[in-house]
């Protein structure tokens, strides 16, 4: 097995939020041109990537592709102190993402399928997720400002959850099914 930079995780996650219209073409844009600056786009190897800035950070990532077709895609930055992170992916196409800023913040995403994608923001401190994915095309979105907590549960196909909480707020959501929507803004 060749290694292979990690750093080229970001594009395919992008890819995958711009189709859900989370993010503009700018974004897709810039990530598009640093891909091409290192002239790879074979990603059917699948990557990981941490980037850890600050004192006693965890992350850990752990990614099976099981039918050998497409891999996933992992990418943790933290940005602080004492935050805790870990993706485990099991299946093909899959790709999340932890972005946390702060303190003492914990996220845990865990998926099994097909083509499934999370992207977790946590910034200020104290907050707390757990979301797991079981199915296939599922996607969560989450924002965190700060001591919120959010336990998230999809089973199913085609699901997708939505979430931006306040300073403060707890929410907890199971979605059994398929083709099913919940968006959640908290103020």
């Amino acid at each position: 097995m060749t290694c292979r930079p990690a750093l080229f995780a970001l594009p395919r996650l992008l890819l995958a939020l711009l189709a859900q219209g989370v993010l503009g073409g700018h974004a897709l844009a810039q990530d598009l041109s640093l891909l091409s600056e290192f002239g790879r786009t074979d990603f059917s190897q699948g990557s990981a990537l941490i980037i850890q800035n600050g004192d006693n950070n965890r992350a850990d990532i752990s990614q099976s592709n099981d039918f050998g077709s497409s891999a996933n895609f992992a990418d943790i930055e933290q940005d602080g102190f004492d935050n805790d992170a870990s993706i485990t992916q099991s299946g093909d196409q899959n790709s999340a993402r932890i972005h946390q800023s702060g303190g003492g913040n914990i996220a845990n995403v865990k998926q099994t399928g097909f083509g499934n994608a999370a992207d977790i923001i946590q910034t200020g401190g104290f907050n707390a997720l757990y979301a797991t994915q079981i199915g296939n095309n599922n996607s969560i979105v989450l924002s965190q400002p700060g001591f919120a907590t959010a336990n998230l549960v999809q089973i199913g196909d085609n699901n997708r959850i939505n979430a931006t909480q306040a300073v403060g707020g707890t929410l907890s959501i199971r979605l059994e099914g398929n083709n099913l929507t919940a968006t959640v803004r908290q103020n």
